[in-house]
């Protein structure tokens, strides 16, 4: 089922008279079959919540999280009930098990920064971000998905990655290099690009630049394996 506008801002509405706050903000919509929506939100005294919509019991439950300027949410290919939630430009990000209510705080790379966006393996074992360094070079960092120890890294091949997907059934990633950054007291503006990398090997495969079109940047894609 694919919800019309009207049934999402129906929702939108639902959520805020159950007493999250005035302020709701929509951040990420997920579900392959569009039984839950997914919102963050924060209320009147600015304390953030992660709240979900059962279509089914057109009930709703929320989880106070501590990240800070939640970006996106991911679920793990394994159990539908397990998400994180990635900042942007922020060094903490969170796992929420919504059936057994377990949270547990993930920490980014040594002194690096998560940026918005992450992907689980196809078998679910792995969890890679795309984390930048102070000096905004990228690189994808690859995580266990049960202790979300850090097991290996590799550069992204550009600056400031954002968005990135699998494609060729997983064994490339083609990652969103931003280049851009523009956060509190910190201004960068680097080449944007495009690049593919042998997810086995970690090698650069292809890169597109877009010097042709100034003042352009890319952020999020959309891919099919």
């Amino acid at each position: 089922m694919v919800l019309s506008r009207r049934q999402f801002t129906q929702k939108l509405g639902i959520i805020t008279l159950a007493g999250i706050g005035s302020s709701v903000g929509l951040m990420h919509w997920i579900s392959s079959d569009f039984e839950r929506v997914h919102f963050m939100a924060k209320d009147l005294r600015q304390n953030q919540y992660l709240i979900i919509y059962e279509e089914q019991t057109k009930g709703f439950s929320k989880f106070l999280t501590p990240v800070v300027r939640p970006h996106s949410v991911i679920f793990s290919p394994l159990a539908k009930s397990k998400m994180v939630i990635l900042p942007r430009f922020h060094k903490y990000a969170e796992m929420i098990n919504i059936e057994s209510r377990e949270t547990k705080s993930i920490r980014s790379y040594k002194n690096y920064y998560f940026y918005g966006h992450g992907r689980f393996s196809r078998d679910g074992k792995y969890l890679f971000t795309a984390e930048t360094s102070k000096s905004m070079t990228g690189f994808i960092i690859i995580r266990d998905a049960v202790s979300y120890r850090v097991i290996d890294k590799f550069p992204s091949y550009g600056f400031v990655p954002h968005d990135f997907h699998f494609i060729e059934q997983g064994r490339t990633l083609i990652i969103a290099n931003n280049g851009i950054i523009a956060e509190k007291g910190i201004s960068y503006d680097f080449e944007s690009s495009l690049t593919y990398v042998d997810v086995q090997s970690y090698r650069l495969l292809e890169k597109e630049m877009i010097d042709d079109y100034p003042g352009l940047n890319i952020q999020h894609l959309s891919a099919e394996e």
